[in-house]
């Protein structure tokens, strides 16, 4: 498994980094951002949690998807590599559409000094994983897994952790609890949510302020943030576009009683913290910016875990707006992708309800990307991106 987790100093400090989505040639804003959190947090072990490749377009990666693919983990990780910073990774719904497998991008992430591979669920599941974190004594104290949570179902919805998976689990908790005597805490990482995210929302009236329009089983709702989440700095742009099947994942977690959180990534503009039944469900906003994102706070979510309390740890982000004063290099294309729909539903429903200058205007947006995306294709890289 490579090099121990240690704690240092009596803390450990985990940086999530959630949704770069990147292609052909890495966003130097995503760069920059990844190079500023990594120096101000200095974490010990950075998780990304899915989506790395951006690979819904496959006419992006040509006719040599693989070299492209490893291209671009390579300038991704050239921060991470740079700062010496052990590494893990989990997969989202996007990044085997690269036409790229999973297992062939771990092997191109097992290339970069500082890889964490864990102890795998099987080879063909290099996205499921378990690290333990040490004392300086050699005890383990601390737990970290991640889920592979796929990409599409059968009936096109989002697809979730399955029973295998879920059964791994339990069968290495349960080797934890036999070896330590006691289940460690443990965090969870994985890319789509569970359905109990909406469990802690607030359904509203249509109209109200600040909500967010929901869709598949929640279709025609609207939900806010509790308000006092929202003062802890919360926010919920989009939906949250939970797993189609409740695979009663939520179930295990809290039934194993040591879990205390499960982070996720995949809806970029949402990024909050709410306590339910026991667990801290939590969200990460996107950190790429060839993506739609929320503007300047893109950013990273930091984990500090005290070695004497490991079950309270802290969680905060960090954002472009508090890591710099600068703006993006590219301001329009920023611009664009800010204020771009987050779905196709999102989409139709904008569709619907527009008048025909909107529609216009939309028309107009969409052919400079298929122009733009040309360009890519035809190695005549547009400035913009």
């Amino acid at each position: 498994m490579g090099t121990k987790l240690i704690f240092n100093n009596g803390r450990f400090k985990i940086m999530q980094i959630a949704d770069v989505q990147e292609f052909k040639s890495v966003s130097p804003d995503t760069v920059k951002l990844l190079e500023l959190a990594i120096r101000e947090e200095k974490p010990d072990l950075i998780i990304f949690s899915g989506d790395q490749i951006y690979g819904i377009h496959p006419l992006i990666w040509g006719k040599s998807p693989d070299k492209n693919v490893r291209d671009v983990i390579s300038q991704l990780l050239a921060p991470v590599q740079k700062a010496g910073v052990p590494f893990a990774v989990t997969f989202g719904n996007h990044d085997a559409e690269s036409g790229v497998t999973k297992e062939r991008q771990a092997e191109f992430y097992a290339e970069i000094p500082g890889y964490m591979p864990g102890e795998k669920r099987s080879k063909t599941d290099p996205g499921t994983f378990f690290l333990p974190v040490y004392t300086e004594n050699g005890q383990e104290k601390f737990a970290v897994y991640a889920f592979d949570t796929h990409g599409s179902s059968a009936s096109g919805g989002k697809s979730g952790v399955t029973n295998d998976q879920l059964k791994w689990f339990a069968e290495m908790r349960e080797r934890e609890n036999k070896a330590l005597g006691a289940l460690p805490p443990a965090i969870v990482f994985q890319h789509i949510p569970v359905p109990e995210y909406y469990n802690v929302l607030k359904r509203v009236k249509k109209g109200t302020r600040g909500s967010v329009e929901a869709y598949g089983e929640h279709k025609n709702k609207f939900y806010v943030l509790p308000e006092e989440i929202k003062q802890q700095g919360g926010f919920m742009k989009e939906s949250p576009a939970v797993t189609e099947e409740n695979t009663g994942e939520f179930d295990v977690l809290r039934a194993d009683g040591g879990v205390k959180a499960l982070s996720v990534g995949h809806d970029h503009n949402n990024s909050f913290v709410c306590d339910y039944l026991g667990i801290k469900l939590i969200y990460t906003q996107g950190a790429g910016f060839h993506v739609y994102g929320p503007h300047l706070k893109r950013g990273v979510r930091l984990f500090t875990i005290d070695e004497t309390d490991p079950s309270a740890f802290i969680t905060y982000t960090r954002t472009w707006e508090s890591l710099t004063s600068s703006l993006p290099k590219k301001p329009l294309l920023e611009f664009f992708l800010t204020h771009t729909p987050t779905g196709m539903d999102q989409a139709l429903t904008i569709v619907k309800r527009a008048s025909p200058f909107a529609l216009a205007g939309c028309a107009a947006a969409g052919c400079a990307a298929y122009l733009a995306i040309k360009q890519v294709k035809n190695k005549k890289i547009s400035k913009i991106f």
